[in-house]
């Protein structure tokens, strides 16, 4: 292969060539020529491809094209723009490797016309190093790609996997393009031979760095790879289905040109409406906010003061109390390090000791009154608001009052990485049962929601960035988030054309699809798979088992005379369907209560329980798939035997995850105990020492419980707990099949966001229902690429903008494979 059989280019005789190159770069000899038709790699082979423009001038322009080169690894040249689209249409079967491709998509399309630069892009030949990167990194875990830390640059890849020394910091070349716009390559007093060199340098670079990384991904998919990975998903949408995120790129990037139209004054009003919100939850938290254990230093006092300091003001809370000054100096030992932190909000101020008549003037170090409140106040008396305009609040005295709120439900309190007390919301989820705890949760919810009217207050158009891979496979938003808007926000949101109507398309139930599909490739059945395709209602199914009734029975409640039997049908089964949502991820009883305040349940434990049994005894290939490996994994990470491991071990693989993460409440012995069990098992001394000094927290259970997981696409991640690892399978599944879909329905349509499961686009309001059916039609065929033996819903809801729904449809496509004998699962 040419990375393995030396660099230089061959000079092609098959067409004359009128300018030829020869150079040296990092040790090796190059020949780049001018392209004059010849033919690059062979029919479905990699070619390396980039072009070289004209400056940025401004935000949201396409620059002018100057030049293209390519290369197929021996052979480098340089193309005229004006030859660009011939290059293009006679290597259509080729596949095209371009770091950061949307950039030249964007200018080929431009230059070239949509058209052209589609037909690779339609067809997986478009692929990226940067993408391709991206993936790997979420299956690495060694120092290498630490160091890289989201860098994925040309010029960084090529480092790290090549010899290529791209001196990306050289401006002399690449920031000069312009110089030689319209000018003929075949002439060097023209287009110094720098120019030439440099570009076919690049186009080389990209396709040798994407080679390295192609391999690399491979010898780590062969160490992880399962029964139930599927080699078509390579072959069609390649490593680590890597295309699509490639595709998703190109129209994440064109929604955030295009943005979205913002009624700036119904913004205004339902951000008021939540700012008053806020303030109102901040009176009812002032109101139970306990009383923080609060010492101060005393300042030093003459010696004929000894006497009558021995009292001295502390606070606590919003008063002032008296305490003794030798009991005063015992917490002071004992809490420094918290005075410390608070002294330093003091401003270097002082009160007047209340000692007696004569010492009135006693300048006792104390704490104003301010600073024992949770939420600051200026010097007006009006709260400090944070730049979301929500009200501000003291970090030691917030992590008190949750301490306290956790002891009051006799637990302990979560902790983070660090393994000190988190503040993460939803860490504290669990604990919502304290009032406090509760309050605050909803104060952090408004909060959040007030972000978006706040940074972009004024704005008639907002243009959301998109990251286009996340650990779970999704995409993310941001500047706003677009993503998580509060449900209140979505009416002011109109679509970028004035006139049009707003078209949302929504998967149904996808990750249960999803689900389904991956254990009837791992295990062969499906209970789920059954009750989708014979359309029954699977949060029902949960339901009726719960309450030890027939389906039939359960269903009926719907439509009973009786308005408790109606209750009843809708309380039981929006339970069903918050356990069956989170059922995937092996979530406990605990997790399965806090998943259901997501829907506004407020289940206890005993209830998450029965219906957790409930929905295993309907769907059993769910549990299944939550107990496979177990032990394996731990046996894996410290290096002994499976036999071994169960020995030592009597708990599963979910209850020491969750031990040495931190999520449940051990005691310190029992802890210390499993901490010698596990160093016991391993002969490693390095892995023995990690084990005793690493505090409990999510790195030492990724260190003993962490495991690789892979979907039946071929798509991986690299240290998984418990949890993660589960949910990956088929959550990720779920991505990529939304992507595809969004892909598609951009080509067709347009799209003007994308919410994980849910493509919005825009049309006329004569048009729009015509549009939706398309769209939910094109996307229910995506998915069925990925879901080949399940039905694909999608539903479609028509109106003025995001919120207001003023018509809808729904969409069913049913591709499925025919099954031998009947029986559901693989042929």
């Amino acid at each position: 292969m040419f990375w393995q059989q030396g660099l230089r280019g061959e000079k092609m005789t098959t067409t004359p060539v009128t300018r030829v190159e020869e150079f040296e770069h990092a040790g090796r000899q190059y020949v780049a020529t001018v392209w004059a038709g010849e033919s690059l790699g062979s029919p479905a082979g990699l070619i390396g491809f980039d072009t070289e423009t004209t400056l940025i001038t401004a935000s949201f322009t396409t620059p002018e094209l100057v030049l293209a080169s390519a290369s197929d690894g021996r052979h480098h040249v340089v193309i005229d723009r004006d030859k660009v689209a011939a290059f293009l249409q006679q290597h259509q079967d080729r596949v095209l490797v371009i770091q950061n491709a949307e950039f030249d998509y964007r200018v080929l399309a431009h230059h070239v016309g949509r058209k052209l630069i589609n037909h690779f892009a339609d067809r997986q030949q478009l692929r990226d190093p940067m993408w391709l990167a991206r993936c790997l990194a979420m299956h690495e875990t060694s120092r290498e790609w630490t160091k890289l830390a989201n860098d994925f640059r040309l010029g960084t890849l090529a480092a790290a996997f090549t010899d290529l020394d791209l001196d990306k910091g050289d401006d002399s070349v690449r920031m000069r393009y312009g110089d030689i716009l319209g000018c003929d390559l075949d002439d060097p007093t023209a287009v110094p031979a720098a120019f030439i060199q440099y570009a076919a340098i690049d186009a080389f670079a990209h396709l040798w760095v994407y080679v390295k990384l192609q391999e690399r991904s491979e010898r780590k998919l062969q160490a992880v790879t399962a029964d139930w990975v599927d080699p078509k998903f390579r072959d069609r949408f390649g490593v680590f289905c890597d295309s699509i995120h490639v595709q998703a790129h190109l129209v994440c990037e064109s929604m955030k040109r295009q943005g979205l139209r913002v009624d700036a004054a119904e913004m205004a009003e339902v951000a008021e409406k939540l700012r008053n919100d806020a303030f109102d939850l901040v009176d009812q938290i002032e109101a139970m906010q306990p009383a923080p254990p609060i010492s101060v230093k005393l300042a030093d006092c003459p010696p004929d003061w000894e006497d009558d300091a021995s009292y001295v003001w502390v606070g606590a809370a919003s008063a002032y109390e008296i305490q003794r000054a030798d009991d005063l100096r015992k917490r002071i030992n004992r809490d420094n390090a918290y005075v410390s932190r608070l002294r330093e909000e003091l401003d270097g101020k002082r009160l007047v000791c209340s000692c007696g008549e004569k010492h009135r003037q006693c300048p006792v170090n104390v704490i104003r009154q301010e600073a024992f409140e949770l939420f600051k106040v200026g010097a007006a008396g009006d709260y400090i608001e944070t730049r979301r305009g929500a009200p501000s609040l003291r970090q030691n005295l917030l992590r008190f009052c949750l301490a306290d709120a956790a002891e009051s439900l006799q637990a302990r309190p979560p902790i983070n990485d660090d393994g000190k007390m988190s503040l993460r919301r939803d860490d504290w989820s669990p604990y919502a049962d304290a009032k406090f705890v509760a309050l605050w949760l909803r104060l952090g919810k408004i909060t959040k929601a007030l972000t978006f009217p706040t940074e972009y207050a004024g704005a008639d158009r907002v243009h959301p960035s998109y990251g286009v891979l996340v650990r779970t496979g999704r995409t993310s938003a941001s500047a706003p988030n677009i993503q998580q808007l509060p449900s209140a926000y979505r009416y002011p949101i109109r679509p970028p054309t004035p006139g049009y109507a707003w078209i949302s398309c929504d998967f149904a139930q996808l990750e249960l699809l999803t689900l389904a599909e991956h254990c009837l490739r791992a295990y062969g059945y499906s209970d789920l798979a059954s009750a989708i395709i014979d359309r029954k209602d699977v949060h029902a199914l949960t339901a009726s088992r719960a309450l030890g009734v027939s389906y039939d029975e359960f269903v009926n409640l719907k439509d009973s005379d009786d308005q408790d039997q109606r209750t009843l049908f809708r309380n039981t089964r929006k339970a069903a369907k918050a356990i069956n949502f989170s059922l995937g991820g092996g979530a406990g009883p605990a997790r399965l209560v806090i998943s259901s305040r997501k829907w506004g349940l407020n289940l206890s434990i005993d209830e998450a329980a029965n219906l957790k049994d409930a929905a295993l005894a309907a769907f059993p290939e769910i549990a299944e798939h939550v107990q496979s490996r177990g032990l394996e994994v731990i046996s894996v990470n410290l290096g002994c035997s499976q036999g071994e491991t169960e020995s030592v071990l009597e708990v599963s693989l979910f209850a020491i995850d969750c031990i040495l993460r931190g999520k449940w409440e051990c005691d310190p012995t029992e802890v210390a105990c499993l901490r010698s069990a596990l160093i016991y098992l391993t002969s490693n001394p390095q892995l023995q020492e990690k084990i005793r000094e690493t505090p409990v927290g999510p790195e030492l259970g990724r260190l003993v419980c962490g495991e690789p997981a892979i979907n039946y696409a071929g798509f991986a991640r690299a240290n998984c707990g418990f949890s993660d690892s589960r949910n990956h399978v088929f959550q990720s599944i779920a991505a990529l099949g939304a992507k595809l879909a969004l892909y598609r329905v951009w080509r067709s349509h347009g799209a003007i966001s994308f919410i994980h499961d849910e493509v919005n686009l825009e049309a006329t309001p004569d048009d729009a229902e015509q549009v939706a059916k398309s769209a939910c039609k094109i996307m229910c065929d995506a998915m069925q690429l990925f879901v080949r033996y399940l039905p694909v819903t999608v539903e479609a809801t028509i109106g003025p903008n995001w919120g207001t729904v003023e018509n809808s449809l729904s969409i069913t496509v049913d591709a499925r494979e025919e099954f031998n004998s009947g029986v559901i699962g693989p042929a």
